[in-house]
């Protein structure tokens, strides 16, 4: 039996199993997603920062989930390392560690709403390419 993908988080194994995708070997899920092997790796292991719509809807087909569902599985875990404090930060007064700390709540807060705004775009353009295969026309026929 061929071997699961060696660089798939645990998160999409558990994912392929909740939904019954055989995800066994790297070639099945290049086959099925349309994407190369770098591309499909950086996008599970959250090193694509803003994966093109394309991307999404290739990989929740794959999984077959809603892209909703797959953010929800992608986003669960924080990207990169954990934050570390700088050597020294014991010598900061209280007041300087909360400016700090602000800074940080701040710029949380900011790529939380960039995030945000970015699946919104995402998704529209989704919903507008699903559109463009359907009748422009969609409203009530005229009886003129």
């Amino acid at each position: 039996m061929p071997a699961a993908p060696k660089d798939l988080p645990a998160k999409y194994l558990a994912l392929a199993d909740e939904t019954g995708v055989d995800i066994r070997n790297q070639a099945d899920l290049e086959r099925v997603t349309g994407l190369a092997t770098s591309s499909l790796t950086n996008f599970l292991n959250g090193k694509t920062r803003n994966p093109t719509n394309e991307t999404w809807v290739a990989v929740s087909r794959a999984f077959k989930v809603s892209i909703e569902r797959l953010r929800s599985v992608r986003d669960d875990e924080p990207e990169g390392d954990p934050i570390t404090i700088p050597e020294g930060a014991h010598l900061l007064d209280k007041k300087q560690r909360r400016v700090v700390s602000d800074m940080i709540e701040e710029l949380v807060a900011k790529q939380r709403l960039v995030l945000a705004l970015t699946r919104e775009q995402a998704d529209a353009e989704a919903r507008t390419k699903g559109l463009g295969k359907r009748a422009v026309h969609d409203g009530p026929e005229d009886d003129a």
